[in-house]
């Protein structure tokens, strides 16, 4: 099945390049340690759909409506060429034939019958409709224009995301640095990194500006499960971690007394600061 896989970032009237188009191969069911395969479900059940991670960063929306805005103008919209739906001309020129055939079954049914004005009539023997033969006026019933069983899509109209998903308010603090045994499992590893970024809610990888990778997580048994599922579930290779330490940041626990001043080389210039 083809899906559109739409990131947080995307906005149909604004940025729409946080999209791609992937192709749904599994839907399958949790069952503890196991996944039962299953053809369809219905809505309201947790699924696991198997496919369309390549993309999906944190959270994403899944949907299998498409940008159909590319190639329809808007003079084909006005006239209804859209999701093969007929133009107004059309359908007027279908009613006439319509009509006309109907006004052929109309007079093999005809009987005339007098009204209490002595008057003739002409009445149908399948349908509530008189024709008065001694004046012009017709009386007829107004059918009712057909009904549209396929939707008309806007050439505006794009899909919404739904709110992106609000993990817990916690900034990781602990942070490990890891690399692989063997310099040949450096991609495995990366993409491995990638998967546990996407399972643990609150983890966060990243790159160092030296080349380092680096996980961040709350607590020793967060990273400690972490690094269990890289080595053995994702990357399924040997990954060498460092000690885990707290970095230390810099911080202002109350007003100084004192100001700090300085002043510049040539003497003309000086501020002062009070942190």
């Amino acid at each position: 099945m083809r899906v559109s896989v739409l990131g947080e970032q995307f906005d149909p009237d604004g940025d729409t390049e946080d999209s791609s188009v992937a192709i749904v191969e599994k839907i399958c069911i949790g069952e503890g340690r196991y996944y039962i395969e299953v053809p369809s479900l219905t809505p309201g059940n947790w699924c696991m759909i198997e496919g369309v991670d390549s993309t999906i960063f944190k959270s994403a929306t899944i949907t299998n409506i498409e940008d159909e805005r590319e190639g329809i103008n808007d003079i084909e919209y006005r006239k209804g060429i859209v999701s093969g739906v007929n133009s107004d001309e059309d359908e007027q020129e279908e009613d006439n034939e319509l009509n006309a055939d109907d006004e052929d079954e109309e007079e093999d049914n005809d009987e005339i019958i007098m009204n209490g004005r002595g008057q003739k009539i002409k009445r149908n023997k399948n349908k509530s409709i008189y024709q008065s033969s001694s004046t012009s006026t017709q009386q007829q019933l107004i059918p009712l224009p057909p009904l549209r069983t396929q939707p008309i899509t806007s050439v505006h109209s794009l899909p919404h995301i739904f709110t992106p998903l609000q993990f817990f308010n916690m900034t990781p603090s602990i942070k490990i640095s890891v690399e692989p045994l063997h310099p040949r499992d450096l991609p495995k590893m990366v993409e491995g990194l990638r998967s546990l970024n996407k399972t643990y809610p609150i983890l966060q990888t990243k790159i160092e500006e030296s080349g380092e990778h680096v996980i961040w997580g709350t607590g020793e048994l967060q990273l400690d499960c972490a690094m269990y599922d890289l080595r053995e579930v994702f990357a399924k290779a040997e990954v060498k971690v460092s000690d885990p330490y707290v970095p230390l940041n810099e911080s202002v626990a109350e007003k100084s007394i004192l100001p700090c001043s300085a002043e510049t080389a040539n003497k003309i210039g000086s501020f002062a600061v009070i942190a």
